[in-house]
């Protein structure tokens, strides 16, 4: 079967009213005229974290959804016991200068995500932007011990 915007929109749906997310899903379905979401307009593209970790945001409009794909590792401060590199994926709408997003099953070279794992445990990842900087927050418990996605990121 072809992959289109629609088909992906119901795929969504589904998994989120497996996950108990219709709510969510719902109140997420549109994505709202004249959201602030950086200085230009159009989030798209890469933003470093900042600080001593190391990290990257990208963004990727695909339809009326938005991709989130982060990457970020320990503090190097932590010498020899510095955390792994984490990823993360989500896709969602932006409303209102933000992303909520579910997170959704991936595979890479850091991390592989399955539907499994997230029925398991679902975890969302939040980007909230202010002009050239996004705030990125998730639940997601599968990072190392002292690693993790979250923090301040200014675009590239």
């Amino acid at each position: 079967m072809r992959d289109t915007p629609m088909r992906r929109l119901r795929d969504a749906g589904v998994v989120a009213m497996a996950l108990g997310a219709a709510p969510l899903l719902a109140a997420c379905a549109q994505e709202v005229p004249g959201a602030r979401a950086s200085a230009d307009g159009d989030p798209a593209g890469i933003w470093q974290l900042e600080g001593a970790r190391q990290g990257t945001l990208e963004l990727a409009r695909q339809g009326g959804e938005w991709e989130v794909a982060v990457v970020a590792g320990g503090d190097p401060a932590d010498g020899p016991g510095v955390a792994a590199d984490c990823e993360v994926r989500a896709r969602g709408p932006l409303r209102e200068g933000r992303i909520e997003a579910p997170v959704v099953p991936f595979e890479s070279d850091i991390n592989s995500v399955s539907a499994a794992d997230l029925e398991a445990e679902p975890a969302q990842v939040r980007v909230e932007f202010d002009g050239d900087v996004a705030r990125v927050s998730s639940d997601y418990r599968g990072c190392g011990l002292g690693g993790g996605v979250n923090g301040t990121y200014r675009r590239k």
